[in-house]
């Protein structure tokens, strides 16, 4: 069992290697001093389960008198004062969302690998990468609008090609001959339009 001693203000058994009073949270005198008595400045001793005392209110802040003006002497204001501990800061801000840039990546990739099945793809992916860009401007975004314009061109190049080669199906059944001859392969007869 440890050796316990009496703290001085609530009178209370405190563990004899203690510092502070856990009851009362007050300095303990040390080991082998002799207990002073309460003084006036420190008041009664606490009740049992009441609330430790707040600690004594300090001066309130007093600002310097203005300056008196001289004669002659032009008027300066005085400078600026800083805050004693820095600016006031919250909580840290959330981190950045690039959900909407990714998503607009993506899509103008698949827009781009995909061009033959699903060519909307990249101008709908750049237009989401232009948009987040717009709030939090960033290399994933500039990579979207980039790959989302290449892919963009490819689709309106395919629409124009569709819509001459529509008009024009001699030269379509023409090219498709040449391509199949320099491949080696026999030409196909009643080639589908496209």
């Amino acid at each position: 069992m440890t050796e316990q001693r009496v703290c001085p203000h609530c009178q209370r058994p405190v563990a004899a290697e203690r510092i502070i009073c856990p009851h009362c949270f007050r300095t303990l005198p040390a080991a082998d001093a002799p207990a002073p008595a309460p003084s006036a400045e420190e008041g009664p001793a606490p009740v049992e389960g009441a609330m430790p005392e707040a600690p004594p209110a300090q001066a309130a802040y007093v600002p310097p008198p203005p300056p008196v003006a001289q004669p002659g002497v032009p008027y300066q204001p005085p400078a600026p004062q800083q805050a004693p501990y820095g600016p006031a800061s919250g909580p840290p801000p959330p981190p950045p969302d690039d959900t909407l840039a990714i998503i607009g990546l993506v899509l103008s990739i698949l827009g781009v690998v995909c061009c033959g099945c699903l060519p909307m793809l990249s101008t709908v992916g750049l237009i989401l990468c232009i948009i987040a860009h717009t709030r939090r401007p960033g290399s994933l975004t500039w990579t979207g609008i980039v790959i989302g314009i290449i892919g963009t061109v490819i689709f309106v190049i395919s629409i124009i090609a569709s819509i001459y080669f529509s008009m024009h199906p001699e030269v379509y059944r023409e090219l498709m001959d040449q391509a199949m001859k320099d491949l080696g392969l026999p030409p196909i007869p009643g080639l589908p339009f496209p």
